[in-house]
């Protein structure tokens, strides 16, 4: 039970809940409307997912000329985006399509990231291909999500009411081949593209990420991944597991229960 000693819901007027009730973290009005912060997590959850998949350690970043263009799209009630409708930029872009239970889950949770991930199951990857043809939509969905050739680029995302669009600027999923799929989706645990120099920069980018998570949740602003920094503490870490061997426990800011092995 809980008790609001200022009570809202009232009055129970159009007028009253439009003043006090706004929406999930919407940025701009009209053609520069955007879900800011929604596109922001999105991104960071399609990061965590190419890093699982050995994709890339540089991941995507938010496109908030496309996440505009679909939001004005949605709000012109266009549930369907036409691939020809799009702005010229973006109409050679992927796009994944989720519907949620309600706009409160797709806004506060990964639904829609989470259920394109789904599509793993569907998915064969060393045939470099969907299962079946039934599942072909699902499958292609987890495809486009962590296609290695669609590295260091850019992804946008609109909602309305409970429905979620994604543009992958560039595709994935292209050509279409097996070979072509071998060479860019890769099963969970896979290290490609992993240590840079003797940095595990999918290890450092997870835990800027993990952070930036609980930073989020206490209103602090994001931290950002710094290599020279990563550099410089492993090789402190090497040097002190050199000086005390393996298997020796450190105290003060950092602990170490064996070295890392690549």
């Amino acid at each position: 039970m809980a008790w609001y000693c200022k009570g809202g819901n009232s009055p129970r007027t159009a007028s009253n809940f439009k003043q006090n009730v706004k929406p999930v973290c919407i940025t701009g009005t009209g053609d520069q409307k955007w879900y800011e912060c929604y596109n922001r997590r999105a991104v960071d959850r399609h990061n965590r997912y190419r890093i699982i998949h050995g994709t890339d350690a540089t991941g995507f970043s938010v496109d908030e000329a496309a996440a505009k263009a679909i939001q004005k799209m949605l709000d012109a009630n266009n549930s369907m985006l036409n691939r020809l409708d799009r702005p010229a930029q973006f109409q050679n872009c992927g796009q994944n399509k989720f519907e949620g239970s309600t706009t409160f889950e797709v806004l506060a949770t990964h639904e829609a990231t989470d259920g394109w991930y789904g599509g793993k199951k569907h998915y064969n990857f060393g045939a470099g291909k969907p299962t079946s043809t039934t599942s072909k939509v699902s499958a292609l969905q987890f495809t486009q999500m962590v296609w290695k050739g669609a590295a260091g680029k850019k992804v946008g995302f609109g909602v309305k009411d409970r429905v979620v669009y994604a543009w992958y600027c560039a595709a994935g999923n292209t050509p279409d081949t097996a070979a072509a799929f071998k060479d860019n989706v890769f099963p969970a645990g896979s290290p490609a593209q992993c240590v840079d120099d003797t940095v595990n920069v999918c290890y450092n980018k997870k835990a800027v990420l993990a952070h930036n998570d609980a930073r989020e949740r206490h209103g602090s602003p994001n931290l950002t991944y710094n290599r020279a920094i990563a550099k410089a503490a492993q090789a402190e870490l090497v040097k002190a597991l050199g000086a005390c061997g393996a298997g020796a426990t450190f105290t003060g800011t950092t602990t170490v229960s064996r070295p890392y092995k690549y």
